[in-house]
């Protein structure tokens, strides 16, 4: 559903029945592998974590992580793609900020899940920027 969608400034908005899923990822600015930043909800640790593995040298770390309850297999999501700030809403609990210093083709977003999962909700729309 979102092979279609490309952008820098975008809003997302999702609800997803995680099923017999474990792990759902949802792959922000990216370029197949080769570039990504990623939010990552494990819900048998009971964890989100963001991923962003192109931060620069002076970036302390490429992994940031804290729990997450997931009542019931829900997972919602609110995501802020701002040029290379990326902010994510999970579950109404729980927010992760990064930079996202990637590639400027890396635009694309994926949602991967290691199991079936069911899209309950899904939204995005094109920001707008006041700077040209």
């Amino acid at each position: 559903m979102l092979s279609e969608v490309s952008g820098d400034l975008l809003y997302l908005r999702a609800a997803v029945d995680m099923g017999d899923s474990n792990e759902v990822t949802l792959n922000v600015k990216s370029n197949g592998d080769r570039d990504l930043t990623a939010f990552i909800c494990n819900a048998q640790e009971g964890t989100i974590s963001g991923k962003n593995p192109n931060k620069t040298k002076e970036a302390k770390k490429p992994f940031v992580s804290g729990p997450l309850e997931v009542k019931d297999g829900k997972l919602t999501m609110e995501v802020y793609i701002d040029r290379s700030l990326v902010e994510g809403f999970f579950n109404d609990s729980k927010s992760i900020s990064m930079r996202s210093y990637s590639d400027f083709e890396s635009q694309g977003l994926s949602l991967e899940a290691d199991g079936e999962i069911m899209v309950e909700e899904l939204y995005v729309a094109e920001m707008n920027s006041i700077y040209k």
